[in-house]
């Protein structure tokens, strides 16, 4: 199933959108550059 969502380009671009949006609402109340994403 992990393959086949990684070779998926409109789910791959649903997470990065996903994790954009929570990565701006993090850096709206976080220290500045105290949000990471590995």
């Amino acid at each position: 199933k992990e393959a086949e969502l990684l070779h998926d380009s409109k789910e791959v671009l649903e997470h990065i959108l996903s994790v954009k949006e929570a990565i701006a609402e993090l850096e709206a109340v976080c220290l500045p550059g105290s949000v990471v994403v590995e």
